[in-house]
Parts: structure tokens; sequence; C-alpha cells
């Protein structure tokens, strides 16, 4: 029989199989965070990198591309407004 849950007073049925489940699961407790490894100013590059699982080398060129070759994209403003915002990863 399918588990049933109650959310905002609404009934609903979990037909899901148990590995989505735990996808799901794994998805909602994600948080972003600084890194602590990949750290080179702050970490807000590398914490991005985690959270996307992708490799940081590549997400600071790209963070630096955007940064220099676009003049829209206030890159240097927004990385110290994350840094003070965005908690540090907690081991």
């Amino acid at each position: 029989m399918a588990e049933s849950y109650i959310i905002n007073g609404r009934k609903l049925q979990n037909k899901w199989p148990k590995a989505t489940k735990n996808i799901i699961q794994k998805s909602m407790n994600k948080r972003l965070t600084r890194s602590n490894r990949d750290k080179i100013l702050g970490g807000v590059c590398g914490g991005i990198a985690e959270y996307f699982s992708l490799d940081p080398a590549l997400v600071r060129i790209g963070y630096a591309a955007l940064t220099l070759f676009t003049v829209g994209f206030p890159g240097i403003i927004l990385y110290f407004i994350m840094l003070f915002v965005v908690p540090e990863k907690i081991d």
C-alpha cells in the first residue's frame, strides 16, 4: 500500500519508488554554502561548484569570464555580497 502524507491540509499519495524518494530527499536537504576545501578568496565559487557537482576550476573560469567580458554583470560586487550572505560550510 502506498504511503500518504498531509501537506497544507491536502492528503497526497506517495506512489514513487524508494530510489526516487531518496533522490528527492537529498536534493531538498542540499544547501548552498561556501566551501572549506576549494577556497581561494572566500570559497564562494568552490561552494557553487560543490552545490552543482562541477569542477571548481571551471566555475572560477566561468565567473571570471562573466565578470571581465560583460558590462552588465557586476561580478565583483556580487562576489562580496555572496561572501557575507552565503554561510560557510561546517564540517
